[in-house]
């Protein structure tokens, strides 16, 4: 049976559990933050994605929500950090996100025990021996989505050919990226001023009441002046 050591340099990355050391040796992934820009440059991403390590897949993102360094993990649902609002029930790289005692974010399949992993109704489910992420993707109607909707809505968006179609996604506020909430097209919105995603349509002020009193006013003001100067003249 060949190891990682009896792969090269080329193929290491694509042989699941190796990587190219400092030393371009290839040799087994232990972590996934062994994969780091020093060795792939503009690659790690795309090579960190695609590697995992004890059953978890790696994914490229930032250590913190407040951190903007970026590192190759698998304990991706640790992003979301102490917040239990923002973690539990949230999603990433296709795991669910469950807030523990000890104030840190985990992916169900790191939960061990049977009894904790249904007690994460609609997030976790114990099958096979194992606990396993349930996402909201995986509510395929209305009904079974709104089970859980605590943490995921039933949204209506339009396909690539223009054509409507429902599908259960997770919550407006559990979204973190502004782009990713804009997209949910009259749905949610990201309010900058407090870096959130909000749940409903974005409400533009109509402004042209304004710009009727402010004429109004000027008017007044117009004739004000014109009234004075015609009896200090």
């Amino acid at each position: 049976m060949r190891t990682c050591e009896d792969h090269n340099a080329i193929d290491c990355h694509n042989n699941e559990g190796c990587y190219l050391d400092q030393e371009n040796n290839c040799q087994e992934l232990q972590r996934c933050s062994q994969i780091n820009q020093d060795i792939y440059g503009d690659q790690v991403i795309n090579i960190c994605n695609k590697s995992s390590v004890g059953g978890f897949k790696c994914n490229w993102q930032k250590q913190q929500l407040t951190d903007d360094t970026e590192r190759c993990t698998n304990k991706v649902c640790q992003i979301y950090g102490a917040s239990q609002t923002i973690c539990q029930g949230n999603e990433i790289n296709g795991y669910s996100c469950v807030y523990f005692d000890d104030l840190v974010c985990r992916q169900c399949e790191q939960i061990t025990e049977q009894c904790i992993c249904n007690q994460q109704k609609n997030v976790c489910i114990y099958n096979n021996g194992k606990c396993k992420s349930i996402l909201c993707s995986s509510f395929l109607t209305k009904e079974n989505c709104n089970q859980a909707i605590d943490r995921c809505y039933w949204s209506i968006q339009k396909d690539v050919n223009n054509v409507q179609q429902g599908i259960c996604v997770k919550e407006c506020g559990k979204i973190l990226n502004e782009d990713d909430c804009n997209s949910r097209i009259n749905e949610c919105y990201f309010d900058n001023q407090n870096g959130l995603c909000i749940k409903g349509k974005k409400e533009i002020p109509d402004l042209s009441s304004e710009i009727y009193i402010e004429e109004f006013y000027s008017i007044i003001l117009t004739i004000f002046i014109c009234v004075n100067m015609i009896i200090y003249v």
